[in-house]
């Protein structure tokens, strides 16, 4: 039996056994979208909690990683610790089982990364929605600069993994007269002095392996944003991440979801197994 979804609504092909031999009949129906789920994504400071406290009802919910963490734990706005982790994520599991399940209202899933779980989750809920924020990265560097967060260098390097990801590294380009430049810029006195800041923020540790609370010396120092993304961005020290040769090599693979989290993927029309 397939299930084929086409503007919200639903097609139910449906097989019928005889002892004579196999019948097919087709019934139409109205699907039930059931509680929406919108899903608002965007880099830390990009007003997505805010959004969502502007557009929520007294009908909706909403997931929020990052303050949950924060409110059952004694650890930093936005710093991994394993027990909440496995506790929040369950919660989340919970929480889109019971949007599948209900019939109005909205759960507003709060990210900042879009993770292949997340989406493969969700991917068969018919009324699914994702809403990317548009802050510029000026903007939300500007805002961790102008909050009492502890913790702003960490934020600083997911604001432009985030930009990264989704903005910049998108649109990579290459001409000889960029290699030259890169290549005079990995030579130059300048790179060996924001190198060497880079290593003292980091204190020489991989700033991956750290969120995975794993202490490992970093021996490379990594463009967030790639050079060849945005050259002005080279010597830009909120730019730079100090990383060991293992996930170096990760961020620059094929098997890029093992660092950062997957791409969205937008289907007009879905057939579904049932």
């Amino acid at each position: 039996m397939v299930l084929t979804i086409i503007n919200k609504q639903y097609y139910i092909i449906s097989k019928h056994i005889t002892l004579s031999g196999v019948s097919f009949f087709m019934r139409i129906e109205q699907g039930s979208e059931g509680m929406k789920i919108v899903v608002v994504y965007g880099a830390p400071m990009s007003g997505k909690t805010t959004y969502v406290r502007n557009a929520m009802t007294e009908y909706d919910l909403v997931f929020d990683y990052d303050a949950l963490t924060h409110a059952m734990t004694s650890t930093k706005y936005q710093q991994h610790n394993d027990n909440a982790h496995t506790l929040v994520m369950s919660m989340r599991d919970k929480m889109i089982d019971h949007a599948k399940q209900s019939d109005n209202g909205v759960l507003y899933i709060v990210t900042t990364f879009l993770s292949y779980k997340l989406m493969s989750e969700i991917e068969t809920h018919f009324n699914t929605q994702y809403k990317r924020m548009d802050t510029s990265l000026d903007e939300c560097k500007k805002r961790i600069h102008d909050s009492d967060r502890p913790n702003k260098e960490h934020v600083m390097q997911v604001i432009h993994e985030w930009y990264g990801k989704y903005i910049y590294n998108k649109k990579l380009t290459d001409s000889d007269e960029l290699s030259r430049k890169s290549k005079a810029l990995y030579n130059s006195k300048d790179w060996e002095n924001i190198k060497a800041m880079a290593f003292e923020r980091d204190n020489h540790l991989c700033q991956i392996c750290l969120r995975k609370n794993r202490n490992t010396k970093a021996n490379l120092v990594h463009h967030i944003i790639y050079v060849k993304s945005d050259y002005e961005k080279a010597l830009d020290l909120d730019n730079l991440m100090c990383v060991c040769s293992a996930c170096h090599n990760k961020i620059h693979s094929k098997d890029e979801k093992e660092v950062f989290a997957g791409e969205e993927k937008q289907k007009n029309v879905r057939v579904i197994k049932v």
